[in-house]
Order: C-alpha cells, then structure tokens, then sequence
C-alpha cells in the first residue's frame, strides 16, 4: 500500500512523545502488505472500525487512533488526521 499524507504521522509523533514505536509499527504493517478489501484489512488490523470509506486505527495500548481513508482498488492510502482517541470526531 502507498501511504501518503505522511506529514501528519510525523507531527502526532511530535506532538504525543512515546507514540513513535506505535506510529512506525503501524506504517511498516501497511507500507509492506497489499490489502484487497475491509475484510482483509481488519485479518490484520482486528480492532480497526470504519465509517464510509474512513477508517480509525486504535494504536496499541496508546489513547490514540490514526484516521485514514483507504481506496483499495489503487492501494492508496491517505492519512486524515491523528488525535487521542476520546477526542475523534468521525468526518466524511
């Protein structure tokens, strides 16, 4: 999968210190794997929830979740946001 919008990783790992082994485990996870469908997503990612084509990645045992929409078809995905989880409020 081709992630992009990267910039927000880097700036969640700024702004929320200890966070970065989670960050980088979860972009290695998708940079290396090719995910056909949500179903094949959540064989990897199990505690992963979706609205629309919005999906939240709970990070470990961290109070955050990464925001991303996801297309499939040309394997892209596209950092939205990162926040501590309480504070998500779901976009489309």
């Amino acid at each position: 999968m081709k992630v992009i919008a990267v910039g927000h990783l880097l700036e969640a790992k700024e702004n929320y210190p200890g966070t970065t082994d989670a960050i980088n485990g979860w972009l290695q996870i998708l940079t290396n794997s090719d995910f056909h469908s949500a179903q094949e997503l959540t064989e990897t990612f199990p505690r992963v929830t979706s609205e629309g084509d919005f999906y939240y990645f709970p990070l470990a045992s961290l109070p955050l979740q990464i925001c991303a929409r996801i297309d499939f078809p040309s394997k892209v995905v596209l950092i939205n946001h990162v926040q501590p989880a309480r504070d998500i409020v779901r976009r489309n």
